[in-house]
């Protein structure tokens, strides 16, 4: 199975408007701005969640010079994100990354720019789309020499999982050992929290990979990194426990599955107990990454009673049921609950997948078709991106009638 805190995760990531700056200074909610009081009205305007007058502010910042164009399509496309409205969040960053030829000065804006549309893509379950917006990106990140780590490694990874998907396992190592390799770099020159973190993250993601693949061994190799740099990550951290403890709780998660998939029970066992000492494994996204380990260890009862909160879940943070989420969280749970021997439950999740399936794939038909509208001419790349696409779909499909056969058998 897909591990379900990385849905949470991206929209995190996008959400936080940092950027590739080090240090603890991370309280500012949209950077890049020199004037304080246009960055504190931008701040306020965003712990309120009052997007409508951000759009506003956006436009009377550019008006006045305090935004600079790209900075303020930026502002309106991270806005747009969170008002769940992809194709203008995608319209603004667009802007930014139109002609692929950035000015020295914009640079930064640019790759920013780059790494949000391809997120989008990510979130929208369209992977080939993401790789068509990074790479050209990632392609002028060595252009700035050092200091462009951040958006560098952001890149690397995103290109990982999303040839991950695509099943594409050479092409995601190589972007993996990248983003390692960037991400060490950068720790080389500046050990401040943000690179420690990101290195982690790194380490982390990797290891979540290698577990969805069933390569236990390499899995644990990226575990062990990770759990090396852990010592420093802490006690940089270590004003924020929250971060701590989550990180170090998915480190112990990852060992616990790559132990138990190596058939090193006792070593599983007593990683996944340290997970759930942790503070996050008692949060609903911490409770739906449990499954990860339980269904390895056959533990199906335990793993079906945290898939009961998949609705929860999904209502807590807005999300529809796409095709990616149908496979990646109610697929899961049916299976959970048809091996724990609890057909009543199961056959009330393949009712639920019957009901958001024929509006999961409207949205992704409609999706995939405007996409192509907005973004390619050419007929021939048209034909090859919507043959993957229904490729993709296909494979969905088939996944989704075999489970439901079981269900009825």
């Amino acid at each position: 199975m897909k591990k379900i805190f990385i849905i949470v995760t991206t929209l995190l990531v996008l959400a936080a408007c940092g950027g590739e700056k080090g240090g603890k200074e991370k309280s500012r909610q949209f950077h890049g701005i020199e004037n304080p009081q246009a960055d504190s009205v931008i701040r306020t305007a965003w712990l309120a969640k009052d997007y409508p007058h951000l759009l506003v502010i956006a436009d009377s910042l550019q008006q006045t010079g305090d935004l600079s164009p790209q900075l303020a399509d930026i502002l309106r496309g991270d806005v747009y994100l969170h008002l769940r409205d992809f194709a203008k969040s995608k319209e603004y960053y667009r802007r930014v990354t139109a002609d692929h030829k950035p000015q020295a000065a914009d640079i930064r804006l640019y790759q920013e720019a780059g790494y949000k549309l391809a997120s989008v893509n990510y979130l929208q379950s369209n992977f080939e789309g993401a790789l068509r917006e990074a790479m050209p990106v990632l392609a002028n990140v060595d252009s700035l020499g050092g200091g462009n780590e951040y958006w560098g490694v952001s890149l690397d990874m995103l290109m990982a999982r999303c040839n991950n998907y695509l099943g594409r396992p050479r092409e995601a190592e190589v972007d993996c050992d990248r983003a390692y390799q960037r991400a060490m770099q950068w720790l080389d020159r500046d050990s401040s929290n943000i690179v420690l973190q990101r290195a982690v993250s790194v380490c982390n993601d990797i290891s979540s990979m290698e577990i969805n693949e069933h390569r236990y061994g390499e899995a644990m190799v990226w575990v062990n990194r990770a759990d090396s740099l852990s010592p420093a990550f802490a006690e940089a951290w270590k004003e924020n426990t929250d971060i701590v403890d989550n990180t170090l709780a998915l480190i112990a998660l990852h060992r616990a599955c790559a132990a138990q998939g190596l058939g090193q029970e006792a070593d599983a066992e007593r990683a996944y107990q340290a997970f759930c000492a942790s503070n996050y494994a008692k949060t609903d996204n911490g409770i739906l990454t449990r499954p990860e380990f339980l269904n390895l260890a056959r533990r199906y009862a335990e793993a079906a009673d945290c898939y009961a909160g998949v609705d929860r879940f999904m209502q807590q943070y807005g999300f529809d049921y796409s095709l990616e989420r149908i496979g990646n969280l109610l697929i899961p749970k049916l299976r959970a609950n048809l091996q724990a021997g609890r057909k009543d439950t199961a056959l009330y999740v393949a009712g639920q997948i019957t009901e958001v399936y024929d509006s999961a794939l409207t949205r992704y038909k409609r999706s995939a078709a405007a996409e192509l509208a907005t973004v390619y001419d050419v007929q021939g790349k048209e034909r090859q991106i919507a043959q993957q696409q229904n490729d993709l779909l296909r494979q969905r499909l088939w996944a989704i009638a075999i489970v439901l056969a079981l269900v009825i058998s």
